[in-house]
């Protein structure tokens, strides 16, 4: 019979048994191949931001470089503009990151709208933008087109049941052909853009000789500022703050001032600032709460419901053991936990709520008083409830535009109205005049600060005086301020 037909297999050959495994170790080479390449993929970045769809920094940087080789040649002018949100971290902490997301979606749609085709808008990372702008004509031509970058995004963006505020501040810088780096016109668009921050956001500014005379001005404050508390430069002034009720002082308000050796006496506007971006600020806090502990320790004696209330950076009060430092500073001066108050501002909770929540919390297990200024009504009842202010400073533009606006009035008297039931005390800021004073004690203020309660005064040069205005007239003040220079 013949092996075929009676079912027997044929014999394997060394082919066919070689076939099996050669195409299985093929198989494994490609598939160790196109793993490493997935790899490769996954790790390297993409040319573009995958929730805005606009080209990654590299990209942009790199055509700057082309743009400027291009203008050291033909005389070509570029121009950056340096774009950052105003008010975006709120929508973050507020409404959450999907919330955040969806903004800057938006916000890239608009600004790929504002420019022409040949033109680069790029994410740099977060609520940063940045435009390239080519063959421009000069500084005026990219100014207009900042300008209209300001007025397209700034503008209320809807969310999940809630609407947002977003603003957007725009730093302009131009080439120099065949003068500079990419790098160093993108800085350039950077400072410009912090300039604008710092002029009150929600502006354009264009980086020339006058900003870089004033960067250079503040470097060197900066290294000045760093020697000050050291060598005894820094003082602290009190500004009074007075019952509407008694007409008399409840509280004084602590700021800083810088007597500098060549400047003479500096505002806390002409350094603070430099001291929050050196990092310097938490030094000059620590001294503040210091001396402000040190001086109530004093005025106690004869005042014993007096407190000061000092402003701490939002820095110091978040860092590692914050409130634990400012307990002990106050205890190692031998002053009453309740004679020094902390402040702080209202936008600065709704920036990082939670942690701040956190650490004002152990301020009032520490039995240290707390206040809120700047208040103009952002946070809900709730979110007050939680912070648990025994004080709230409204911000001093409800009292500016009073008279001329009278939704100021309402929005006091809404503000009073909300907070009142929760037992706080509500201050009025920049009381400077008789018909301001009657307008706050008629929208159920509680006290008032500003020159019509007395001017701010070195601690030195003070002696106190109990009433300032006749409770019975507040119209009227007695003409006495807070306190009188010693001579």
């Amino acid at each position: 019979m013949d092996a075929g037909e009676c079912g027997a297999e044929a014999p394997e050959t060394d082919e066919t048994s070689r076939a099996p495994a050669q195409l299985i170790d093929a198989l494994r080479r490609e598939n160790k191949a196109l793993r490493r390449r997935i790899a490769q993929l996954e790790t390297a970045e993409p040319d573009y931001d995958r929730l805005t769809g606009l080209v990654r920094r590299e990209v942009l940087v790199d055509r700057l470089g082309h743009c400027l080789l291009r203008g050291a040649r033909t005389s070509e002018h570029v121009a950056v503009l340096y774009c950052d949100l105003d008010g975006f971290k709120l929508v973050n902490d507020v409404f959450g990151h999907e919330s955040g997301d969806a903004v800057l979606a938006e916000v890239a749609a608009r600004l790929k709208q504002l420019v022409r085709p040949y033109d680069t808008v790029a994410r740099f990372g977060g609520d940063e933008f940045v435009i390239l702008l080519e063959n421009i004509q000069g500084s005026d031509d990219a100014v207009a087109i900042a300008q209209r970058v300001v007025d397209a995004i700034s503008n209320t963006y809807a969310l999940r049941n809630a609407q947002a505020m977003i603003g957007i501040s725009v730093g302009v810088a131009m080439s120099v052909p065949g003068e500079m780096t990419p790098e160093a016109l993108v800085s350039r668009a950077d400072a410009a853009m912090y300039e604008a921050k710092h002029a009150g956001k929600g502006r354009v500014e264009l980086f020339g000789a006058d900003l870089d005379l004033r960067l250079t001005d503040r470097r060197e404050l900066g290294n000045d500022l760093r020697l000050a508390v050291e060598l005894g430069q820094l003082e602290l002034w009190y500004r009074p703050v007075a019952s509407l009720d008694t007409g008399c002082i409840v509280s004084l308000e602590g700021s800083v001032r810088w007597n500098h050796p060549t400047r003479g006496l500096l505002q806390p506007d002409a350094f603070v600032p430099i001291a929050y971006a050196t990092g310097i600020i938490e030094t000059i806090d620590e001294w503040v709460l210091t001396t402000a502990a040190t001086d109530m320790t004093s005025w106690r004696r004869d005042h014993p419901d007096l407190v000061a209330w000092i402003t701490v950076s939002a820095r110091m009060l978040r860092r590692d053991r914050g409130a634990s430092g400012i307990l002990s500073i106050l205890d190692a001066a031998g002053a009453d936990a309740r004679s020094v108050g902390i402040e702080v501002a209202e936008e600065s909770v709704m920036h990082d709520f939670a942690e701040t929540v956190t650490a004002l919390r152990e301020l009032h297990d520490g039995n240290v008083c707390v206040a809120l200024d700047n208040f103009s009504g952002q946070l809900t009842v709730a979110q007050l409830q939680r912070v648990r202010p025994e004080t709230v400073k409204l911000d001093r533009s409800f009292l500016t535009q009073l008279g001329a606006d009278i939704e100021s009035a309402r929005a006091i008297r809404s503000i009073t109205g909300m907070i009142r039931p929760l037992g706080v005390t509500v201050v009025a800021k920049g009381v400077n005049s008789r018909e301001q004073l009657a307008a706050v004690v008629s929208l159920n203020c509680d006290a008032a600060q500003g020159t019509i309660a007395g001017p701010p005064a070195r601690a030195a040069d003070l002696e106190f005086k109990r009433c300032v205005f006749d409770a019975d007239d507040p119209a009227r003040p007695s003409g006495q301020g807070a306190f009188t220079t010693r001579r």
